[in-house]
C-alpha cells in the first residue's frame, strides 16, 4: 500500500507520503512484524499554512524535564508525557545528556522540573523557575 497527502485548496503537490514496509523488515529477518512509515515536507507545510493564513501557535511558555541519572529518565519521560497529556508543552532530552546540558537548554524553558532519585522516593519533584 502506498499513500499521500494533499490539500485540495492547493496546487502544491503532495504534503507528505508512505506506505507499508513488510519487505523491509523481511529483509531484516522478522516476517513476523508489520511495517508503515510516512514522511512530510515542513516546507510544504509551512506555505500551505501561509496560503491559507493559520498562524503556528508557539507556546508562550515551556516546561523542561531533566533527569539526574539515567535511572532517573523513565520516571521523567513518563512525568513529560503526563504533562503533555494536561496540554502542557514540554521538552525533554532522550538521547541521555548530562544534568548540566540538559539544565543548559531548559534554559530557554519558563520552567525546569527536575528528577532525582530523592525525589522520585517522595513522589515529589523540585520545579526551577527559569526567568529567576
Amino acid at each position: 500500500m502506498v499513500f499521500e497527502v494533499f490539500d485540495t485548496t492547493s496546487d502544491l503537490g503532495a504534503l507528505a507520503g508512505g506506505g507499508t514496509y513488510d519487505a523491509l523488515t523481511k529483509a531484516f529477518g522478522r516476517d513476523d512484524i508489520s511495517a508503515t512509515g510516512v514522511a512530510g515536507g515542513v516546507e510544504r507545510m509551512i506555505i500551505i499554512m501561509e496560503e491559507q493564513k493559520i498562524a503556528a501557535i508557539v507556546p508562550t511558555q515551556m516546561v523542561s524535564v531533566v533527569y539526574v541519572n539515567e535511572e532517573m529518565k523513565a520516571p521523567a519521560m513518563n512525568l513529560a508525557s503526563k504533562l503533555r497529556q494536561k496540554q502542557i508543552p514540554v521538552t525533554i532530552d532522550v538521547t541521555g545528556k548530562s544534568l548540566s546540558k540538559q539544565m543548559e537548554h531548559a534554559s530557554d524553558s519558563t520552567f525546569a522540573v527536575i528528577v532525582g532519585p530523592k525525589e522520585y522516593a517522595e513522589d515529589s519533584v523540585v520545579l526551577r523557575n527559569m526567568n529567576d
